[in-house]
């Protein structure tokens, strides 16, 4: 047995750091060149983002070395390490549909015992019978209700005090929000249904209320996620939400209420998607970007944090290959976590699809439950906070959402932004470029665009209609003359006092609908608001209709089916076939594979042989000069419906010869998926 030497220190008592020399940047960039075998480094190793920012291969302490607040601690300002001091659990939230209040109660019921710790209203309350309803056996003062409502949040404020008072339960004691957003209304539908001046009177005269009667609940809400299912970047999102925030804080001040004030009453949301740092490196960078607007404001430091709720992305979502979801909204998830969200809500996976059933619900709030209870994420505070790469990406975030901030403003602010229609053009020339990288595969979507699912597995479900029935007994106004007193009352109270208020809650015990309370508390004569509005982004959706389409076809069809006629051994271009069957696989085309044919004789026989429509010719580059150019003419000699696609994209002069014999299309890296998969749906009958 070989003896220790005495005069040797154990390799494990030594510090380790010793014992290897740290290379220096030089020596990692020459040894990842040398590994790049001759390929551009600058080429290869960076990556441009849809914000226009390049992101390097690595990073180093010297990136962060001069960057502000990187010292601070958690519930300080900045705030871009999260405003609690201590860690704890984020709310874990779901939606809950209030147009069958019975089955949104069930199922509100259910989650709560289940992990879920606060709620979504949505679409709010059409009379207060209605919110006893959906909040039978809750405590709204225990767990904390969001309520989205659009442009106007005073019958919504009035059915819930209304149902509250009914149980007999304190308001002081109130937390979560009314989510009064008049901007985000007029974005996502094109026109509020009063003008947005008596919007903002309703939003003043809740937040004054409210500091009295409801001190920790919020009555303006700024719907970042909104901008980010319109396909907005990041940076985009961020100026958007501050923009937003800003010219609320300007209308609340115009009505006498000084940003101390409004500030505890503001509630943010942004939307979470799949690029994993971008949108950790989003959420640290909003708090940033609000206190720097706060600080100009000269708002005082510990009041320039930002509460924020965080919904998973609906951009990524697909109904093909459907449970790949559970991957998007877990990434979406965990960054929010790690971020320091103040409230979750992730979304179920069928969510594309229809009404999300028990079991996607259950997914949903689990995936939240386990990041929390065994991944252990609400014991750590900020576990982003130190990374070079995250602080680097942080900071440039902020730096370049401020900019993109004060070119809304040069608009003159977001108002004026979007009833130009400036502001979503601006969103809309993004969303043509991310459509592009899609199309082209640049940017690839799971089951949607690439890697798709077997037919068998991907067929379209169908969606499930809402019926726009629901409780329309509940929607008509009762003519008693209490019901009428009280409107009557409502509309001779003046809107910028508080007095209103209690009014309209006073109203909707006595049966008054959500709509009459908005009609009776409408005191000025101009007409109500308009402008272009946004449409939700879901780069899917060109490849669902198209695959959709197809097997929609096929029960009649059967023949809409592709052969690859093979030019020799499979294993000389098998990743051309792989390329070339999954790009018609995403457009719910099957694909018969095989291991290619000795001849092209034997190739075409087989095709004929097979029944299948499409003729995907496959094969080397260097064999379509001479075998290809035959096989395009036996099959269109043997067979004149057939559609010859061919994988590859050959020069000029040999494109036009196989043209000339036959082939149709080609399938390259370089082709718009959706638009060649609609050309050979065309070609072949299908109806898009």
């Amino acid at each position: 047995m070989n003896q220790k030497s005495p005069d040797k220190t154990p390799i494990l008592d030594q510090s380790l750091g010793e014992q290897f020399e740290v290379p220096s940047y030089e020596q990692w960039r020459q040894e990842a060149e040398r590994l790049l075998r001759g390929a551009p480094f600058d080429k290869k190793m960076f990556t441009a983002t849809p914000e226009e920012i390049t992101l390097q291969p690595i990073y180093r302490e010297d990136d962060i070395a001069d960057l502000p607040g990187l010292s601070s601690l958690p519930g300080e300002p900045p705030f871009v390490r999260g405003q609690r001091p201590v860690t704890g659990k984020w709310l874990i939230t779901q939606r809950v549909d209030t147009g069958d209040p019975v089955q949104g109660n069930k199922a509100l019921v259910h989650d709560l015992a289940r992990g879920q710790t606060s709620l979504v209203l949505e679409p709010g309350f059409a009379t207060s019978r209605q919110a006893q309803q959906v909040l039978a056996e809750v405590d709204p003062t225990r767990v904390p209700v969001f309520v989205e409502c659009g442009e106007s949040g005073l019958a919504n404020l009035a059915m819930l005090i209304s149902a509250v008072r009914e149980q007999g339960l304190a308001t002081a004691r109130l937390r979560g929000a009314i989510a009064s957003d008049p901007l985000n209304s007029l974005m996502l539908h094109g026109h509020l249904i009063m003008p947005i001046s008596e919007a903002l009177d309703h939003m003043a005269v809740m937040t004054a209320w409210g500091i009295e009667i409801a001190p920790s609940m919020g009555t303006i809400w700024v719907h970042g996620d909104t901008h980010h299912n319109a396909g907005a970047t990041a940076v985009q999102e961020l100026a958007a939400a501050t923009a937003t925030a800003l010219y609320y804080l300007r209308e609340m001040e115009s009505r006498s209420l000084v940003p101390e004030t409004v500030l505890p009453r503001m509630r943010f949301s942004f939307g979470a998607g799949t690029s994993f740092f971008m949108e950790i490196a989003k959420l640290r960078a909003a708090r940033l970007v609000w206190q720097r607007l706060l600080a100009v404001a000269d708002v005082d430091p510990d009041d320039r944090s930002m509460w924020m709720h965080v919904r998973t992305s609906r951009t990524g979502l697909s109904h093909l290959d459907a449970h790949t979801n559970l991957l998007r909204l877990t990434t979406g998830a965990l960054a929010a976590a790690i971020a320091g969200a103040d409230s979750i809500e992730v979304d179920p996976f069928d969510i594309p699809d229809s009404t999300p059933s028990e079991f996607s619900r259950r997914l949903a709030r689990n995936t939240q439950v386990i990041l929390a209870d065994e991944v252990h994420l609400d014991t750590v505070t900020d576990p982003a906070g130190g990374c070079w790469y995250l602080e680097w990406l942080t900071h440039e975030l902020a730096r370049r959402a401020w900019e993109q901030f004060q070119q809304i403003e040069s608009q003159g602010g977001m108002l004026e932004a979007v009833r130009s229609g400036w502001w979503q053009e601006h969103i809309a020339s993004v969303v043509k470029e991310r459509r592009s990288r899609f199309a082209h595969r640049k940017e690839v979507l799971v089951g949607a665009n690439k890697y798709p699912a077997p037919p068998a597995e991907s067929e379209t479900r169908a969606r499930t209609a809402q019926s726009t029935g629901k409780n329309a007994a509940g929607r008509q106004d009762s003519q008693d003359g209490a019901i009428a007193k009280v409107l009557e009352e409502l509309k001779q109270t003046d809107v910028s006092d508080t007095e209103i208020v209690e009014v309209a809650i006073t109203a909707a015990t006595a049966g008054a609908s959500s709509a009459a309370i908005n009609n009776a508390s409408r005191q000025g004569t101009d007409d109500p608001e308009q402008a272009p509005k946004f449409a939700p982004f879901r780069a899917a959706e060109p490849f669902e209709a198209i695959h959709s389409a197809v097997r929609n076809a096929a029960k009649t069809q059967p023949n809409l089916r592709a052969f690859v006629v093979g030019l020799g051994p499979v294993r000389n271009y098998m990743p051309r076939v792989d390329f070339a069957a999954g790009f018609l696989e995403v457009g719910g085309f099957e694909v018969a594979r095989n291991l290619g044919f000795d001849t092209p004789e034997e190739a075409v026989k087989a095709f004929g042989e097979s029944g299948c429509t499409i003729a995907l010719v496959c094969g080397t580059d260097n064999n379509y000069a001479e075998d290809g150019v035959h096989a395009a003419q036996m099959i269109r000699s043997s067979d004149s419906d057939a559609l010859i696609v061919l994988a590859g994209l050959p020069g000029d002069d040999l494109r036009k010869e196989l043209e000339k014999a036959g082939v149709e299309l080609f399938i390259h890296l370089g082709s718009d998926v959706p638009s060649t998969l609609s050309a050979i749906g065309r070609r072949l009958g299908v109806t898009l």
